[in-house]
This record gives structure tokens, C-alpha cells and sequence, in this order.
């Protein structure tokens, strides 16, 4: 399991919501010394989302995550904004491995298709959800609109459309420590062959051995991602990472 730290980015800094609200947001320091304070770790992939481009529909922090994606190394995944080829493409060329999508997995079937064809590999299926009564609904633009799409067909039209990588994120748990959703997390890996990762709720580094050791019908977490754990310092990476690879 690969162990991915999170940077989000509102104005040029690095921060964190609680539960997808923007109104709860923590301040911590600008995004570069965040980033440099990581690869000092050894760390090499990095998640990034642009909570500013996720708002408004394109990429806002263009020059900030270009900064930090062609350190010499590094691996990074990008979000937010990402609603057309011309805001992938404007990602892939600053040095982003992989761009991250989530609005559009949903509410334009056309691009998403289209985006996958055009980068293959190059692709993540972000889904990020809420539960809802019984079931898992996905939630779209930056987690403000809740969807009628359950998480389960989304990851099955997303593997239909050519993305083989999904980020699932339980926005009820996502910066508050309570432990990542384990159970769905397995029941994903028992209807689908595909590279999970996991984010939301983790906040110790037995968080990260419970995901660790999730092997449902001989598959298991490709990945999860990390964000307010490790700004806190609840999770000492030096440790983590002899551990888990990044």
C-alpha cells in the first residue's frame, strides 16, 4: 500500500477542511513549505486539490501545484477544476502525472470518456461520498452538491469509461481522525478489479495498518491518502514509511 499525503490549496496555502466545509478551514503554512517539508521525508507521491479550481470549475492554483509537481521524482495526482481536456492538458504539461476528476465522473459521462481515451493511465476517478439513509451518494463541485449517484455505479461507469484508479473519500469522516470506512472499502474490492485508494478519517498509524491488511477476493488497497494527520503530527512519517512505501 502506498502511502500518499494530501495537500489542499485555497489561495496559494495549504489547508484543510473538516468534513468537506469551507467554512471550517485550518490554516497551516504555504504550499511549497508544506510540500518541501514532505520530500524531506524521502516522500515522492503527492495528492494535491485544488479547493479554489474545485469551486469555480478550472484550475485557479496553476502555478503553485507546478511548483511542486516537477520537483525531480515526484509523483503527483491533481484535482479540482478538472471539467474539460483543456484544464487536463493545462495539468499534464506542468509536470502532474495523474489528474484527478470528480464532478465530471458524474454529470458529463462524454468527457470523462473522452479524457480517458486521450491520457490513458493518466486518470482517477475521485468519488467522494456521504451516506444518505442506507446508501452511499456521491457528492460533486468541491463536496457542495450532493448527487442521486450511489457510490457503487459510479465506480462501475467509471471502470466502463476506461478509469481503472478510483479515490473513494467518506466526507463524514474526512479530517476528523475517526478511522477510515474499512467496511466499504472491502465491499468495493469484493464487486470490483480495480487500483483503490482509500482517504478520509485516518489518524494513526493503526488507521494505516487496518488498510494495510484489507484483502478481499485477492485484492487490496492500492493506496490511501493522508492530509490533517500528518500536518498535526499524529502520524510520525519517518516511522510510516518504514512501513509503507510512497
Amino acid at each position: 500500500m502506498k502511502l500518499i499525503p494530501a495537500i489542499d490549496i485555497i489561495n496559494g496555502r495549504c489547508v484543510r477542511l473538516v468534513q468537506g466545509n469551507y467554512d471550517s478551514v485550518i490554516d497551516y503554512e504555504d504550499v511549497e513549505t508544506a510540500a518541501n517539508y514532505l520530500f524531506s521525508f524521502g516522500i515522492r507521491s503527492i495528492h494535491i486539490v485544488d479547493l479554489d479550481a474545485a469551486k469555480v470549475g478550472y484550475p485557479v492554483n496553476i502555478d503553485t501545484i507546478e511548483n511542486v509537481a516537477t520537483k525531480i521524482g515526484v509523483e503527483a495526482q491533481v484535482g479540482g477544476g478538472v471539467r474539460s481536456l483543456e484544464s487536463a492538458k493545462k495539468y499534464l504539461e506542468k509536470g502532474v502525472s495523474r489528474v484527478i476528476v470528480g464532478t465530471s465522473v458524474v454529470h458529463d459521462r462524454e468527457f470523462f470518456a473522452s479524457l480517458n481515451k486521450e491520457y490513458p493511465g493518466r486518470v482517477i476517478a475521485s468519488l467522494d461520498y456521504r451516506r444518505v439513509g442506507r446508501a452511499l451518494s456521491v457528492a460533486t463541485h468541491g463536496w457542495q452538491e450532493n448527487s442521486d449517484t450511489d457510490l457503487f455505479k459510479a465506480i462501475e461507469d467509471s471502470l466502463n469509461l476506461g478509469c481503472k484508479r478510483v479515490l473513494a473519500t467518506d466526507i463524514s469522516k474526512d479530517g476528523t481522525f475517526k478511522g477510515p470506512d474499512v467496511r466499504t472499502y472491502k465491499a468495493i474490492l469484493e464487486r470490483f478489479d480495480l487500483e483503490l485508494i482509500a482517504s478520509g478519517g485516518v489518524g494513526t498509524l493503526t488507521d494505516l495498518e487496518e488498510l494495510s491488511e484489507v484483502n478481499v477476493a485477492g485484492r487490496s488497497i492500492f493506496g490511501t491518502v493522508v492530509g490533517r494527520a500528518i500536518h498535526d503530527g499524529r502520524i510520525n512519517l519517518e516511522e510510516a514509511l518504514s512501513k509503507w512505501t510512497s
